[in-house]
């Protein structure tokens, strides 16, 4: 269901009424409500921003996970010779 606000009251304020041409008013001011976007470009855009931020740390951590993790020639060689 789509978001709707009054431009003149506050921005948290909801609809509960509506006129026969099926236009939204605000129950404070008799105003037509505006409609908001359920996902905003601005909201986006920070996200992508956040995700090229971020990446980088969490492909360094899987990384050093995977390298910690493998075992190396040396525990290898030591494994076979029982050491």
């Amino acid at each position: 269901m789509p978001r709707y606000h009054c431009p003149y009251c506050s921005r948290t304020y909801h609809f509960q009424e509506s006129n026969l041409s099926s236009t939204f008013l605000c129950e404070e001011c008799g105003d037509s409500l505006i409609k908001i976007p359920l996902i905003e470009t601005s909201r986006l855009v920070a996200i992508a921003m956040v995700l090229v931020f971020v990446m980088p740390l969490l492909l360094m951590v899987l990384n050093f996970y995977q390298e910690n993790k493998s075992p190396t020639i040396k525990d290898q060689i030591l494994t076979r010779l029982n050491i």
